[in-house]
């Protein structure tokens, strides 16, 4: 069983498809022992849209205005492109904290971080990389703002027409431009939650987007202060009390970051053993066609004979009149 909400579920290999029952999708039948399952699930567009991680929002502006581009991606004429992408995950939450910590044990996880890939997909957290505890004195409380962070990549592309496209983490290509980096941090203040990218074009064509996402820590997050090269050489210049107290806020940050991952990947929550993954993406969807059907025509034949059966009718009613 997996939760929806799926309006429709379609197989992807020889076995039968799903069933979906209130929205929830249900794989039922005898099991070998082992069975590779795969299905591509249609989900309800307006529930799914506030529970996704980033927003995407696409605005077309020349000297008409601002507003939305056309279905598909389609460009009126020249202008500019504005594709502003939010991390929407930031949410309270009220984290422990203490006065102090050692600098060596903080060092020894932090250090651990940065060595790991730049994107696992599955963030770790106390239960997978990251130790349960840390000794601490005086433990407490901090309310604070936590997000989980998404490694972005891709492209923006134009077709039909010219122009170029910048923004944060943009490399120029001949078409457009790739982009690559990572949106929010484990600590939502301290790093931005929302990137602009900008398409100047000088005519009519079409913009095509093409973006992933997959949660990942962020690696200016885990950067030592300066001058450090590592935590471990933090830790060997004996920081101060509050130096400690950060970095013991940032291990806390990371650990609650890997735990409300969890509500995003696997996206769906399967109810099954073992670990997951998803990779968010996002394009323009292509446009809708019309469908061209038969003209119809007027039968002059059966249109006469049924006025005729109505003048037989009336005839009749006019009869039955007189006589009653």
């Amino acid at each position: 069983r997996e939760r929806g909400p799926a309006r429709s579920a379609a197989s992807l290999t020889g076995e039968p498809p799903p069933v979906t029952r209130r929205g929830a999708v249900v794989w039922q039948g005898f099991s070998p022992g082992r069975r590779d399952l795969a299905a591509r699930l249609t989900l309800d567009p307006q529930i799914e849209a506030t529970r996704l991680p980033l927003s995407v929002a696409v605005v077309f502006a020349d000297a008409k205005g601002e507003r939305p581009l056309l279905p598909g991606g389609a460009i009126p004429g020249a202008g500019r492109v504005t594709v502003t992408v939010s991390n929407t995950t930031a949410q309270p939450q009220d984290l422990p904290t203490a006065a102090d910590a050692p600098a060596v044990e903080l060092a020894s996880v932090l250090d651990h971080l940065r060595q790991g890939r730049p994107s696992a997909r599955r963030l770790p957290s106390t239960s997978a990389g990251l130790p349960s505890s840390v000794t601490v004195t005086g433990p407490a409380q901090v309310a604070s703002t936590q997000a989980v962070p998404y490694l972005l990549q891709g492209s923006l592309s134009l077709h039909g027409t010219t122009g170029t496209v910048s923004g944060p983490g943009t490399t120029p290509s001949r078409d457009g431009g790739t982009i690559r980096g990572t949106l929010g941090g484990s600590l939502a203040s301290n790093a931005s939650s929302t990137v602009t990218f900008v398409a100047d074009v000088a005519g009519a064509g079409t913009l095509h987007l093409d973006l992933t996402a997959v949660a990942a820590l962020n690696p200016a997050e885990l950067r030592p202060p300066q001058p450090f090269a590592s935590w471990r050489e933090w830790a060997a210049a004996d920081p101060s009390q509050q130096s400690r107290r950060q970095a013991l806020d940032l291990v806390v940050a990371v650990a609650a970051t890997g735990a409300r991952s969890s509500s995003y990947s696997p996206y769906l929550g399967a109810d099954l053993l073992g670990s997951g993954s998803t990779e968010f993406r996002w394009s323009f969807a292509t446009p809708e066609k019309a469908v061209a059907k038969e003209v119809l025509r007027p039968k002059w034949g059966p249109i006469g004979v049924t006025g005729l059966a109505a003048a037989l009718i009336l005839g009749n009613l006019a009869l039955i009149w007189r006589r009653l």
